[in-house]
């Protein structure tokens, strides 16, 4: 797990590290970020793809 492997792994408890949410890897390039990997009781592998958006009023 880590930043050079790009591999992430999220919990329900995290302190305790119990309750598996996903694992899986990601993908950070500018405004983008994709995770993808296999979500706890699910069959299906998950993509998901994050873009940063400007909102109106901001800084």
């Amino acid at each position: 797990m880590g930043p050079e492997r790009r591999q992430l792994r999220m919990w329900q408890r995290w302190l305790t590290k119990d309750g598996d949410l996903f694992q899986g890897t990601y993908e950070l390039s500018g405004e983008r970020l994709v995770l993808t990997g296999a979500v706890q009781g699910e069959a299906e592998p998950l993509r998901l793809e994050l873009v940063r958006m400007a909102v109106a009023g901001s800084r």
